[in-house]
């Protein structure tokens, strides 16, 4: 008898959790009630159900992240996902028949093997080429899809590469390939740095993707650009912050480090990615406010920009020291130690972190002008020494002791 799946095993278990009375010392983790469809309704005129106490919600969580992970279910949308998981616990807290086959039976479908193509820029192979897991195709080899027609790109399609890849839904299938094929050129460009000019090593995967069994699709790179055609609007927006004021030559370490400041976040702005970008962030806000120590930094740079913020706007939200402690924590500090971020970063996420280090830098500068600072040393001294700043940290000292028990606010 086959061993039964990660997927069919949460499904059993969360089967038995459902039947399971909920002790009343058990205090509801996260109420889900919901409808019972209307096939599952009994005559006692019952129309809603709820899952309640910890041992339903943790099994539903893990069945819930059981789909996600088995190839069989990835064809199901969030919220078609959602749907059979809470039909399923209808039909185990009321008919309990055969539950977890008819589940596999209904939503599962076999995963195909398939071959996801990329279109390949600045790299030209003569024939087929197998490297590091994938097929390297001259373009005369494969019929380019139909989308490849409207593609704008610069610069054409100078290769394809051929990607091996199994799962039941498409997008997430390509997304796979992706990493397979980026994986593969990197690689490659690695091996031959020591042996050709740099600028040969720009090939990079394009914007056309497709399967060999269908049309194309055709995707904006995320470092590709869009004309904009500057107005009298765009001049006055650029030129108002008090950053407009540092320009190539002006003199003084506290221009210096904006200028330091000001090139870190253009690089976030340019970057492909948001832990990029908010890695390149990170390191503008150090610019300004940071110091020559070694150790962690977070709590230090988060308490000086809340308090920055304060004194200069009279803001007094922990946002700042909030947001500051989660990127230089949990994805800075993580990145730059070769550990893999686990915390998903959005392109929101990056973007409303970049306003408020756009906006510390204007702060910074507006404060030392304010104040006669002429170092950056200064104007860590003159935020330490304000009155509001030992009370901001005993205010987070109340409210968060697990965070800030052990920081002290003599060093920040």
């Amino acid at each position: 008898m086959a061993k039964p799946s990660p997927v069919e095993e949460a499904l059993a278990l969360f089967g038995v959790a459902v039947r399971t009375p909920v002790p009343e010392s058990d205090e509801p983790q996260g109420l889900h009630m919901g409808e019972i469809p209307e096939d599952l309704r009994r005559d006692d005129g019952v129309t809603v159900f709820a899952l309640r106490g910890r041992q339903q919600i943790d099994a539903q969580a893990v069945l819930r992240s059981k789909l996600r992970a088995d190839l069989r279910f990835e064809h199901l949308e969030k919220e078609a996902a959602e749907n059979a998981v809470w039909r399923f616990a209808c039909k185990a807290r009321f008919q309990r028949h055969r539950l977890v086959g008819d589940f596999v039976d209904e939503y599962s479908r076999e995963p195909k093997q398939r071959t996801c193509f990329f279109a390949v820029q600045f790299l030209s192979v003569e024939k087929e080429t197998a490297v590091f897991g994938v097929r390297l195709l001259p373009v005369d080899a494969v019929e380019l899809p139909m989308v490849s027609m409207f593609d704008d790109s610069p610069e054409p399609v100078a290769s394809v590469v051929a990607v091996p890849c199994v799962g039941s839904n498409d997008m997430f299938m390509e997304a796979r390939a992706r990493v397979v094929a980026e994986h593969a050129l990197r690689q490659l460009r690695l091996g031959l740095d020591n042996h050709l000019h740099r600028v040969q090593l720009r090939f990079r995967i394009g914007e056309i993707a497709w399967f060999e069994d269908q049309d194309g699709r055709w995707s904006r790179a995320p470092d590709r650009g869009h004309r904009l055609d500057l107005t009298d609007e765009h001049v006055a927006w650029a030129t108002k912050a008090e950053r407009a004021a540092v320009t190539p030559d002006s003199d003084g370490e506290i221009h210096d480090r904006a200028r330091r400041a000001l090139a870190w976040i253009e690089r976030g702005l340019l970057a492909s990615d948001p832990i990029t970008e908010c890695m390149f962030l990170s390191f503008a806000v150090e610019a300004i406010l940071g110091d020559e120590s070694g150790g962690l930094k977070a709590h230090n740079l988060a308490v000086r920009r809340a308090v920055l913020s304060f004194l200069t706007t009279e803001n007094q939200s922990a946002r700042h020291q909030d947001v500051l402690l989660g990127i230089y924590a949990f994805v800075r500090s993580t990145a730059a130690h070769g550990e893999r971020v686990e915390v998903p970063v959005t392109n929101m996420d990056a973007k409303s972190f970049a306003m408020d280090v756009r906006r510390a830098v204007d702060q910074y500068l507006a404060f030392a002008q304010a104040r006669n600072l002429t170092s950056r040393k200064q104007v860590r001294r003159a935020l330490r020494q304000d009155p509001i700043y030992a009370s901001f940290v005993a205010l987070l000292k109340e409210e968060g002791p697990a965070t800030w028990e052990k920081f002290d606010v003599r060093k920040g």
